[in-house]
């Protein structure tokens, strides 16, 4: 959600219509939920924000191409308890003047280590994930599951006002 809102705001138009334009959106398989992904063209396989070879967004590209080669997850115990971690995906000839440390690499892509807006949001997925999977053992039937389906996107990802911040918006959700 944040990097749509950061998106949306780079980009001078609202939530929605990022998602309708760069974006599509598909039921997660494991989690259950809503997720949005960018489109990619699928000739070439070019991110639908590249224009020209350039980012259209590069002040405020999503994090996971802020991130590559390395992904990100997020550790949640059972008491709470919270820990970023990073994996490496193998270098696919992204930037290889020099080695980088995670610490390095995410303060050179201006992201943070105490990421507040990506803990905040994993913790909202925990709980999300389990209130969805209670929810489906009920056989709510498809009208249901569609209209909370477009509730959960509208709360999830496009509720939010751009000329505000975004943690505190989402945090009340």
């Amino acid at each position: 959600a944040y990097d749509l809102f950061r998106v949306a705001k780079e980009l001078n138009m609202t939530i929605t219509d990022v998602i309708n334009d760069y974006c599509s959106i598909h039921i997660g398989s494991s989690s259950l939920l809503p997720v949005i992904e960018l489109k990619h063209d699928t000739t070439s396989h070019k991110c639908s924000l590249l224009k020209n070879g350039i980012c259209k967004v590069s002040n405020s590209r999503p994090t996971v191409c802020s991130l590559f080669p390395l992904g990100r997850f997020m550790y949640l115990d059972n008491e709470e308890n919270t820990e970023i971690g990073y994996i490496y995906n193998g270098d696919k000839g992204c930037r290889k003047a020099r080695t980088y440390t995670v610490r390095e690499w995410l303060e050179t892509n201006g992201l943070n280590s105490d990421d507040k807006e990506y803990i905040t949001w994993s913790n909202l997925i925990s709980y999300l994930k389990k209130t969805i999977r209670k929810i489906h053992k009920y056989n709510i039937g498809e009208d249901s599951t569609n209209l909370l389906y477009k509730i959960l996107v509208a709360k999830m990802y496009d509720d939010y006002d751009t000329n505000e911040d975004f943690l505190p918006q989402l945090t009340q959700r």
